[in-house]
């Protein structure tokens, strides 16, 4: 007789919301976009004085913003995509109790690979980008673009020019813009467009060592920056051997006899594989006391055979600083 009460009492306050209540306990306001930095809740509930843990509950969000994973009474929310913001709601209910929470989605500015460039803004070895970074830089070889400034003409700046057009938005607005694209149909496969780069904004280019801090943006990004710097800290090394090559990546020499312009860049435009086919460089003079330099287009087996031995991208060329890749590309 005492059990069948004890039972009953238990059935009671279980169901009575006097006195049973669901209870959802989260660990922050808002959800990172990152994969890897999640928001728990716990969920419990509160009988009387007691605390326990709830199971099989349900739970109910906004398809493909959050993905959820539940480990006894803790939900796990990870953001989907590193570009998620905004507001979402996330429902859990239990028979005909129900608990709605609202979390804001915020850019997350982790810099995992510790490069100086937040994770937010990395495409990986992104091919679209690879190929159209290629096609604009090309495209000044035939019939340089009038928003390619003159001031900013030289080894660096068609470097520089052509990475920020390839982050654009490449529509017909855009190349309205351009005398000649050798391809238009290149898809734009990335989460993002300049100057809305994630975080940074129109400052793409990292001008101090170090890793990725978001209150010194100010101090470690620019909206423009010289060869060299490029080179420094917005690109990593790859290789001396051309083996290694791929389209988009940049070969750099040091020139010693030039101090005001040592540094000087080639885009190879491709082929992917330049052992097979012939492969191409575009590149900028840069200015000089006659002129103000000039747009080259080159081929890489005869920059290998060029008569000045400092110009030829080889191991044992001490001038060839290597192939260098753009940091977020890695």
């Amino acid at each position: 007789m005492k059990k069948k009460l004890f039972f009953f009492l238990l059935f009671f306050l279980l169901h009575t919301p006097l006195f049973s209540q669901l209870i959802v306990e989260k660990d922050k306001d808002f959800i990172v976009s990152s994969p890897n930095i999640p928001t728990s809740l716990a969920i419990t509930r509160k009988i009387g004085p007691i605390k326990i843990k709830e199971k099989n509950f349900q739970i109910y969000t906004e398809k493909g913003i959050v993905k959820t994973i539940i480990r006894e009474n803790i939900v796990y929310l990870y953001s989907t995509s590193i570009t998620n913001e905004g507001d979402i709601f996330v429902i859990i209910k239990k028979d005909k109790e129900e608990i709605t929470n609202f979390f804001r989605i915020i850019i997350s500015t982790e810099d995992s690979d510790k490069d100086g460039f937040p994770d937010v803004v990395e495409l990986g070895n992104n091919k679209s980008f690879r190929e159209w970074f290629c096609v604009i830089a090309e495209s000044q070889f035939y019939y340089p673009s009038d928003i390619w400034y003159d001031i900013h003409k030289d080894c660096g700046g068609l470097v520089e020019f052509a990475y920020r057009e390839a982050l654009k938005r490449h529509d017909k607005r855009w190349a309205s813009k351009y005398k000649f694209l050798s391809d238009f149909s290149i898809p734009d496969e990335r989460n993002y467009y300049y100057p809305s780069v994630p975080i940074i904004g129109e400052k793409i280019f990292r001008i101090k060592e170090g890793e990725f801090k978001k209150e010194s943006i100010d101090r470690d990004f620019s909206v423009t920056a010289s060869g060299s710097v490029i080179r420094n800290y917005c690109m990593e090394f790859v290789s001396k051997d051309i083996k290694n090559l791929q389209k988009g990546d940049i070969l750099f020499f040091f020139k010693s006899d030039n101090l005001k312009m040592p540094s000087h860049a080639m885009i190879y435009i491709g082929p992917e594989n330049p052992e097979k086919e012939e492969g191409f460089l575009i590149y900028h003079t840069g200015p000089s006391q006659k002129t103000k330099g000039f747009i080259k287009k080159v081929k890489l087996r005869d920059l290998l055979k060029h008569p000045d031995p400092s110009w030829r991208p080889v191991p044992e060329n001490t001038d060839f600083l290597g192939i260098y890749c753009w940091k977020i590309l890695r």
